[in-house]
């Protein structure tokens, strides 16, 4: 399954977002992982499109992080690092003991 992730602009826009595995994991993990392989696959099976599907079905404006990892939103003109937000969400999230 692809990984599609929702990110809410400041001025409310919301964003449905394909995060490429190998992107946003690639430098957390090391080489243990081929994520390109698994990065591949993804997109082979259209999981990508799907995300792409949800968007739409909940009214939120679709990118794609393959081509850029700046997105400037369509409502206000705010730029936002998408890969850097996505990541710092992904290693502050606390583990309960």
């Amino acid at each position: 399954m692809a990984l599609g992730m929702l990110y809410t602009c400041t001025c409310g826009q919301r964003f449905k977002v394909y995060v490429p595995k190998g992107q946003l994991f690639g430098s957390l993990t090391g080489e243990g992982v081929d994520w390109g392989s698994v990065d591949q696959r993804d997109e082979q099976r259209g999981d990508v499109r799907e995300v792409e599907r949800l968007a739409a079905m909940t009214n939120s404006h679709f990118v794609d992080l393959r081509s850029s990892e700046q997105m400037t939103c369509h409502n206000c003109s705010r730029e936002i690092d998408l890969l850097h937000h996505f990541r710092g969400v992904i290693t502050s999230v606390a583990i309960p003991a």
